[in-house]
């Protein structure tokens, strides 16, 4: 039972027995999503879409994303290369295997007699 301040009302008291005595019989239930969804269309109406460049925004985001994950992918491909001719070339392998390719005797096309 509630604390009643004395300066209170009787009238107040009444209110607080029918309160309790609703919120005793009055069980709360949860309501089905498709009402929900009904009620949200015809408060707010026909939501519409943001468009970008002429494509709804989450197309845009994901087209904008794919991109930027292939070029990505390009420059730590390239980055890679880069970094390998770099150690070799460190190493003196590239030159000696330049070196090798210039003294082998290139075969020549022999003629027909």
């Amino acid at each position: 039972m509630k604390l009643q301040l004395p300066w209170k009302k009787e009238e107040n008291r009444s209110a607080d027995v029918l309160e309790v005595l609703l919120e005793s019989t009055l069980k709360p239930i949860a309501p089905n999503s498709e009402f929900i969804n009904d009620l949200r269309y015809r408060l707010l109406g026909q939501t519409e879409e943001k468009k970008v460049l002429g494509m709804p925004e989450n197309t845009f985001h994901l087209v904008l994303l794919v991109v930027g994950m292939l070029a990505s992918g390009a420059v730590l491909i390239l980055t890679g290369i880069r970094a390998i001719i770099a150690i070799l070339g460190s190493l003196g392998l590239l030159q000696q295997y330049r070196k090798t390719l210039k003294d082998k005797p290139v075969a020549g096309a022999k003629l027909a007699s």
